[in-house]
């Protein structure tokens, strides 16, 4: 299983855009994908057309990372209705926001990791969609992953964030992949 967390430290670039993206590509290939809704907005649920009615959510994972909770957090993606292939999601919730404090600890830092052994051999590939800052959230997504992301656009704020989070990037993982999501008109 590969973890992939796609990242920016500013909102509007295109993050979850560019995660939705490669999740139809993934399922597109037939690879087996877990989409893990990090971000307190909760868009990829949306945009995956979940139905959260009767699941727990990633709140509830972070809460306690044991595999009965995680199982009963991911949901299958309405993408895959009628079709062969699996696209599930971790289903987001704005409850997220209560573990994204500025100093998470040790502990804390490793409970998505911990979630996603329960469920390593099911899928090729996992996506993190993170949340738009540099608190708990977005480390304990980076923590987890083999590689991150991180979008920007070509803008002074989008590339001032975008050279934080690799710089912030360097003190947890090594292996990153800058994708610009918009150019410049002519």
């Amino acid at each position: 299983m590969h973890v992939l967390s796609v990242s920016s430290l500013k909102g509007g670039v295109g993050k979850t855009t560019v995660t939705l993206g490669l999740a139809s590509a993934s399922f597109a290939k037939g690879l087996r994908t877990l989409v893990v809704d990090f971000d307190p907005q909760s868009d990829v649920s949306t945009g995956m057309d979940i139905a959260v009615a009767g699941h727990l959510n990633v709140a509830d994972v972070l809460t306690a990372p044991r595999e009965r909770t995680v199982r009963q957090a991911i949901a299958p993606s309405g993408w895959t209705r009628g079709r062969n292939g699996t696209v599930d999601v971790m289903i987001g919730s704005p409850s997220a926001i209560n573990f994204d404090g500025p100093h998470p600890s040790i502990r804390d830092i490793w409970k998505l990791e911990e979630a996603l052994a329960h469920v390593e051999n099911e899928y090729d590939l996992v996506l993190i969609d993170s949340a738009p800052s540099l608190n708990a959230l977005t480390r304990t997504a980076w923590a987890a992953s083999d590689r991150v992301i991180v979008v920007t656009e070509p803008g002074l704020f989008s590339v001032a964030a975008a050279d934080r989070a690799l710089r912030a990037i360097e003190e947890i993982r090594r292996g990153l992949s800058p994708v610009c999501s918009r150019s410049a008109s002519s």
